[in-house]
Protein backbone atom coordinates (compact mmCIF):
# COMPACT_ATOMS: atom_id res chain seq x y z
CA UNK A 1 0.00 0.00 0.00
CA UNK A 2 1.32 3.19 -0.67
CA UNK A 3 0.61 6.86 1.15
CA UNK A 4 1.30 9.83 0.15
CA UNK A 5 5.11 11.16 0.49
CA UNK A 6 7.04 14.29 0.33
CA UNK A 7 10.83 14.89 -1.16
CA UNK A 8 13.09 12.68 0.91
CA UNK A 9 16.62 13.77 1.82
CA UNK A 10 19.87 12.53 0.06
CA UNK A 11 20.67 10.73 3.28
CA UNK A 12 17.23 8.95 3.45
CA UNK A 13 17.34 7.71 -0.40
CA UNK A 14 20.41 6.60 0.09
CA UNK A 15 18.90 4.58 3.63
CA UNK A 16 16.50 3.16 1.21
CA UNK A 17 18.54 1.63 -1.73
CA UNK A 18 20.75 0.28 0.89
CA UNK A 19 18.11 -1.45 2.44
CA UNK A 20 16.00 -3.00 0.08
CA UNK A 21 15.83 -2.23 -3.80
CA UNK A 22 12.62 -4.10 -3.79
CA UNK A 23 9.07 -2.90 -2.76
CA UNK A 24 6.78 -5.60 -1.52
CA UNK A 25 3.25 -4.46 -0.54
CA UNK A 26 2.79 -5.96 3.04
CA UNK A 27 -0.55 -5.23 3.84
CA UNK A 28 -3.58 -5.17 1.71
CA UNK A 29 -6.48 -2.86 3.00
CA UNK A 30 -10.50 -3.15 2.36
CA UNK A 31 -11.64 -0.83 -0.29
CA UNK A 32 -14.13 1.96 1.77
CA UNK A 33 -13.29 3.07 5.53
CA UNK A 34 -9.85 1.19 5.89
CA UNK A 35 -8.46 2.36 2.53
CA UNK A 36 -9.50 5.99 3.29
CA UNK A 37 -8.21 5.71 6.46
CA UNK A 38 -4.73 4.92 4.76
CA UNK A 39 -4.95 8.21 2.04
CA UNK A 40 -6.49 10.66 4.61
CA UNK A 41 -4.45 13.97 4.36
CA UNK A 42 -5.94 15.29 7.91
CA UNK A 43 -3.17 15.34 10.56
CA UNK A 44 -5.63 14.53 13.36
CA UNK A 45 -7.75 11.32 12.15
CA UNK A 46 -10.37 8.94 14.16
CA UNK A 47 -11.02 5.63 12.81
CA UNK A 48 -13.72 4.77 15.20
CA UNK A 49 -16.67 2.61 15.57
CA UNK A 50 -17.92 -0.91 16.13
CA UNK A 51 -16.15 -3.93 17.25
CA UNK A 52 -14.56 -6.11 14.30
CA UNK A 53 -14.50 -3.19 11.64
CA UNK A 54 -10.69 -3.56 11.14
CA UNK A 55 -9.12 -0.54 13.08
CA UNK A 56 -6.03 -2.11 14.89
CA UNK A 57 -5.27 -3.73 11.83
CA UNK A 58 -4.87 -0.54 10.00
CA UNK A 59 -3.48 1.03 12.57
CA UNK A 60 -0.43 -1.33 12.20
CA UNK A 61 -0.47 -1.00 8.49
CA UNK A 62 -0.42 2.83 8.42
CA UNK A 63 2.70 2.64 10.89
CA UNK A 64 4.27 0.55 8.94
CA UNK A 65 3.76 2.24 5.48
CA UNK A 66 5.16 5.27 7.17
CA UNK A 67 8.11 3.64 8.24
CA UNK A 68 8.97 2.25 4.89
CA UNK A 69 7.49 5.32 2.99
CA UNK A 70 10.31 7.63 5.07
CA UNK A 71 13.58 5.80 6.39
CA UNK A 72 14.98 7.42 9.50
CA UNK A 73 11.46 7.96 10.88
CA UNK A 74 10.36 7.88 14.46
CA UNK A 75 7.07 6.86 15.38
CA UNK A 76 5.13 5.23 18.42
CA UNK A 77 2.09 3.36 19.41
CA UNK A 78 0.37 3.67 22.43
CA UNK A 79 -2.49 1.80 24.41
CA UNK A 80 -2.71 1.75 27.94
CA UNK A 81 -0.69 -0.95 29.26
CA UNK A 82 2.05 -3.46 27.58
CA UNK A 83 -0.07 -6.16 27.77
CA UNK A 84 -2.99 -4.76 25.58
CA UNK A 85 0.13 -3.71 23.38
CA UNK A 86 1.71 -7.07 22.88
CA UNK A 87 -2.03 -9.07 22.39
CA UNK A 88 -3.07 -6.39 19.99
CA UNK A 89 -0.14 -5.20 17.87
CA UNK A 90 3.34 -7.17 19.29
CA UNK A 91 2.44 -10.43 18.42
CA UNK A 92 0.63 -9.65 15.49
CA UNK A 93 2.73 -7.28 13.69
CA UNK A 94 5.69 -9.81 13.94
CA UNK A 95 3.66 -12.21 12.31
CA UNK A 96 3.24 -9.45 9.48
CA UNK A 97 6.18 -7.98 8.77
CA UNK A 98 8.86 -10.03 7.75
CA UNK A 99 12.70 -10.23 9.58
CA UNK A 100 14.21 -8.99 5.54
CA UNK A 101 12.47 -5.71 6.20
CA UNK A 102 12.17 -4.81 10.20
CA UNK A 103 12.85 -7.12 13.48
CA UNK A 104 11.32 -6.47 16.91
CA UNK A 105 13.41 -5.44 19.77
CA UNK A 106 11.52 -6.84 23.27
CA UNK A 107 14.22 -4.90 25.20
CA UNK A 108 13.24 -1.36 23.61
CA UNK A 109 9.54 -2.54 22.94
CA UNK A 110 10.42 -1.13 19.46
CA UNK A 111 9.86 -2.64 16.18
CA UNK A 112 13.35 -1.64 14.47
CA UNK A 113 13.37 -1.53 10.32
CA UNK A 114 16.27 -1.87 8.21
CA UNK A 115 15.82 1.43 6.69
CA UNK A 116 16.36 3.33 9.80
CA UNK A 117 13.32 3.60 10.79
CA UNK A 118 11.99 2.75 14.73
CA UNK A 119 8.25 2.09 15.83
CA UNK A 120 7.66 2.76 19.29
CA UNK A 121 5.30 0.57 21.48
CA UNK A 122 4.89 2.83 24.59
CA UNK A 123 1.77 2.93 27.55
CA UNK A 124 -0.24 5.34 29.34
CA UNK A 125 -2.18 3.93 31.82
CA UNK A 126 -2.91 6.89 33.83
CA UNK A 127 -2.53 10.98 33.72
CA UNK A 128 0.76 11.38 35.42
CA UNK A 129 2.40 8.85 32.71
CA UNK A 130 2.29 11.50 30.39
CA UNK A 131 5.33 13.21 31.83
CA UNK A 132 7.60 10.16 31.19
CA UNK A 133 7.12 11.66 27.34
CA UNK A 134 8.19 15.37 28.05
CA UNK A 135 11.13 15.04 26.20
CA UNK A 136 10.43 12.65 23.55
CA UNK A 137 9.98 13.39 19.69
CA UNK A 138 8.14 11.63 17.35
CA UNK A 139 7.51 12.43 13.35
CA UNK A 140 3.83 10.38 13.83
CA UNK A 141 1.59 8.94 16.60
CA UNK A 142 -0.86 6.30 16.93
CA UNK A 143 -3.13 5.58 19.70
CA UNK A 144 -5.20 2.49 19.97
CA UNK A 145 -8.41 2.35 21.86
CA UNK A 146 -8.42 6.21 22.46
CA UNK A 147 -11.86 6.24 24.46
CA UNK A 148 -9.97 4.34 27.11
CA UNK A 149 -7.76 7.89 27.45
CA UNK A 150 -8.71 10.74 29.22
CA UNK A 151 -8.30 14.01 27.81
CA UNK A 152 -5.53 14.81 29.53
CA UNK A 153 -3.30 12.32 28.33
CA UNK A 154 -4.50 13.29 24.65
CA UNK A 155 -3.71 16.87 24.41
CA UNK A 156 -0.55 15.82 26.60
CA UNK A 157 0.96 13.16 24.50
CA UNK A 158 0.04 15.08 21.11
CA UNK A 159 2.52 17.74 22.07
CA UNK A 160 5.26 14.88 21.60
CA UNK A 161 4.21 14.55 17.73
CA UNK A 162 7.31 16.88 16.06
CA UNK A 163 10.45 16.99 14.17
CA UNK A 164 13.11 19.56 12.42
CA UNK A 165 13.90 17.18 10.25
CA UNK A 166 13.76 18.39 6.86
CA UNK A 167 11.85 15.59 4.93
CA UNK A 168 8.87 15.76 7.52
CA UNK A 169 5.23 15.79 5.76
CA UNK A 170 4.21 17.62 8.79
CA UNK A 171 1.91 16.00 12.14
CA UNK A 172 0.25 13.16 11.32
CA UNK A 173 -1.75 11.96 14.24
CA UNK A 174 -4.18 8.52 13.96
CA UNK A 175 -6.23 7.02 16.59
CA UNK A 176 -8.83 4.14 16.42
CA UNK A 177 -11.41 3.63 19.44
CA UNK A 178 -15.12 2.90 19.50
CA UNK A 179 -17.99 4.49 21.65
CA UNK A 180 -18.57 4.05 25.61
CA UNK A 181 -14.99 4.04 27.84
CA UNK A 182 -13.95 7.28 30.06
CA UNK A 183 -13.21 9.77 27.13
CA UNK A 184 -16.61 8.96 25.20
CA UNK A 185 -17.55 12.58 25.85
CA UNK A 186 -14.54 14.22 24.82
CA UNK A 187 -13.12 12.03 21.84
CA UNK A 188 -16.95 12.65 20.09
CA UNK A 189 -17.10 16.47 21.00
CA UNK A 190 -13.45 16.70 19.38
CA UNK A 191 -13.85 14.23 16.15
CA UNK A 192 -17.67 13.50 15.29
CA UNK A 193 -19.61 16.34 16.33
CA UNK A 194 -18.40 18.90 14.28
CA UNK A 195 -18.77 17.17 10.91
CA UNK A 196 -20.07 14.78 8.50
CA UNK A 197 -17.68 11.90 8.00
CA UNK A 198 -15.15 11.86 6.21
CA UNK A 199 -15.46 15.40 6.31
CA UNK A 200 -11.59 17.29 6.70
CA UNK A 201 -11.96 20.40 8.80
CA UNK A 202 -9.79 23.01 10.67
CA UNK A 203 -10.00 23.12 14.29
CA UNK A 204 -9.57 26.44 16.32
CA UNK A 205 -6.53 27.59 17.07
CA UNK A 206 -7.42 26.94 20.65
CA UNK A 207 -7.14 23.04 20.13
CA UNK A 208 -3.94 23.10 18.34
CA UNK A 209 -5.49 24.28 14.82
CA UNK A 210 -4.83 21.08 12.82
CA UNK A 211 -7.30 19.74 9.84
CA UNK A 212 -9.98 16.87 11.59
CA UNK A 213 -11.55 13.98 10.07
CA UNK A 214 -13.84 11.19 11.74
CA UNK A 215 -13.92 7.91 9.72
CA UNK A 216 -16.48 5.69 10.76
CA UNK A 217 -16.02 1.68 11.00
CA UNK A 218 -18.35 -1.17 10.72
CA UNK A 219 -17.70 -4.32 11.32
CA UNK A 220 -19.41 -5.44 7.80
CA UNK A 221 -16.74 -2.64 6.44
CA UNK A 222 -13.80 -6.27 7.25
CA UNK A 223 -14.73 -8.55 4.86
CA UNK A 224 -12.25 -10.76 6.06
CA UNK A 225 -14.06 -11.19 9.52
CA UNK A 226 -17.43 -11.99 7.67
CA UNK A 227 -15.92 -14.34 5.71
CA UNK A 228 -14.15 -16.53 8.42
CA UNK A 229 -16.65 -15.58 11.19
CA UNK A 230 -20.19 -15.30 9.71
CA UNK A 231 -21.99 -15.92 12.99
CA UNK A 232 -19.70 -12.72 14.60
CA UNK A 233 -23.02 -9.74 14.20
CA UNK A 234 -25.24 -12.82 15.91
CA UNK A 235 -22.63 -13.05 18.89
CA UNK A 236 -22.70 -9.17 19.15
CA UNK A 237 -26.90 -9.15 19.42
CA UNK A 238 -26.31 -10.75 22.67
CA UNK A 239 -25.03 -7.71 24.39
CA UNK A 240 -27.15 -5.29 25.88
CA UNK A 241 -29.05 -2.49 23.67
CA UNK A 242 -27.20 0.20 24.32
CA UNK A 243 -23.94 -1.67 24.42
CA UNK A 244 -24.95 -3.12 21.01
CA UNK A 245 -25.81 -0.08 19.44
CA UNK A 246 -22.20 1.18 20.22
CA UNK A 247 -19.87 -1.76 19.72
CA UNK A 248 -21.89 -3.22 17.08
CA UNK A 249 -23.24 -0.28 15.43
CA UNK A 250 -20.72 2.04 16.15
CA UNK A 251 -23.16 4.54 17.41
CA UNK A 252 -21.61 7.38 18.82
CA UNK A 253 -25.15 9.02 21.10
CA UNK A 254 -24.95 6.45 23.35
CA UNK A 255 -24.01 6.23 26.98
CA UNK A 256 -24.79 4.12 29.18
CA UNK A 257 -25.98 6.82 32.11
CA UNK A 258 -28.64 8.70 30.21
CA UNK A 259 -32.02 8.37 31.59
CA UNK A 260 -33.45 8.45 27.73
CA UNK A 261 -31.78 5.26 26.52
CA UNK A 262 -33.75 5.17 23.71
CA UNK A 263 -32.58 8.40 22.16
CA UNK A 264 -31.44 8.85 18.56
CA UNK A 265 -29.93 11.98 16.51
CA UNK A 266 -31.83 11.16 13.46
CA UNK A 267 -35.06 10.94 15.21
CA UNK A 268 -35.09 13.61 17.82
CA UNK A 269 -32.72 15.98 16.39
CA UNK A 270 -34.10 17.88 13.30
CA UNK A 271 -32.91 21.06 11.10
CA UNK A 272 -33.80 24.70 12.81
CA UNK A 273 -37.91 25.70 11.46
CA UNK A 274 -40.11 28.53 12.31
CA UNK A 275 -42.53 27.51 15.09
CA UNK A 276 -46.25 29.15 13.94
CA UNK A 277 -47.88 31.70 16.33
CA UNK A 278 -51.16 29.16 16.99
CA UNK A 279 -48.55 26.16 18.72
CA UNK A 280 -49.21 25.60 22.68
CA UNK A 281 -45.73 26.88 24.55
CA UNK A 282 -44.46 25.42 27.53
CA UNK A 283 -41.80 26.36 30.58
CA UNK A 284 -40.40 23.61 32.28
CA UNK A 285 -38.04 23.99 34.89
CA UNK A 286 -36.13 21.53 37.41
CA UNK A 287 -34.58 23.33 40.39
CA UNK A 288 -31.23 23.19 41.69
CA UNK A 289 -28.56 25.52 43.53
CA UNK A 290 -25.65 23.02 44.56
CA UNK A 291 -26.22 21.38 41.65
CA UNK A 292 -27.28 23.03 38.38
CA UNK A 293 -30.85 24.20 37.72
CA UNK A 294 -32.49 23.48 33.83
CA UNK A 295 -34.93 25.48 32.19
CA UNK A 296 -36.73 24.23 28.68
CA UNK A 297 -39.09 25.95 26.38
CA UNK A 298 -41.13 23.63 24.52
CA UNK A 299 -43.55 24.08 21.66
CA UNK A 300 -46.12 21.91 20.70
CA UNK A 301 -48.44 21.54 17.13
CA UNK A 302 -52.42 22.10 18.02
CA UNK A 303 -53.75 18.31 18.43
CA UNK A 304 -50.54 16.58 18.58
CA UNK A 305 -48.65 14.50 20.80
CA UNK A 306 -45.20 15.75 19.86
CA UNK A 307 -43.36 18.90 21.18
CA UNK A 308 -39.85 21.10 20.16
CA UNK A 309 -37.40 21.71 22.45
CA UNK A 310 -36.69 25.44 21.41
CA UNK A 311 -34.50 26.97 24.48
CA UNK A 312 -32.45 26.01 27.00
CA UNK A 313 -30.87 27.44 30.08
CA UNK A 314 -28.52 25.68 32.76
CA UNK A 315 -27.01 27.39 35.79
CA UNK A 316 -25.55 26.54 38.96
CA UNK A 317 -25.58 28.73 42.60
CA UNK A 318 -28.62 30.71 41.59
CA UNK A 319 -31.18 31.92 44.07
CA UNK A 320 -34.89 30.80 43.25
CA UNK A 321 -36.42 33.93 42.25
CA UNK A 322 -33.39 34.78 40.49
CA UNK A 323 -34.33 31.59 38.36
CA UNK A 324 -37.73 32.22 37.89
CA UNK A 325 -36.87 35.96 36.50
CA UNK A 326 -34.12 34.61 33.77
CA UNK A 327 -36.60 31.85 32.34
CA UNK A 328 -39.72 34.69 32.36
Amino acid sequence: FKMPRTRLSAQQTAIRRAANPRQQALYVMHPGPQTDFMLSSAQEVLYGGAMGGGKSFALRAWAVTFCMVYPGSQIVLFRQNYRELEDTHILAIQKEVPEAVASYSSAQHSLVFNNGSVLQFRYCERDEDVQTYYTAEYDAMLIDEITQFSQYQYTNLITRCRSSKPWWPGRRIRVTGMPLGIGHGWVKDRWVDHAAPYEVWTAPVSEGGLTRTFIPAKVTDNPALMKSDPDYLDMLKTLPEEEYRARALGQWDVSLSQFFTRWRDAIHVVNPFDITVDWDHYICVDYGFNVPYAVLWFARPVGTQTAFVYREQYGKGVALDEQVYRAW
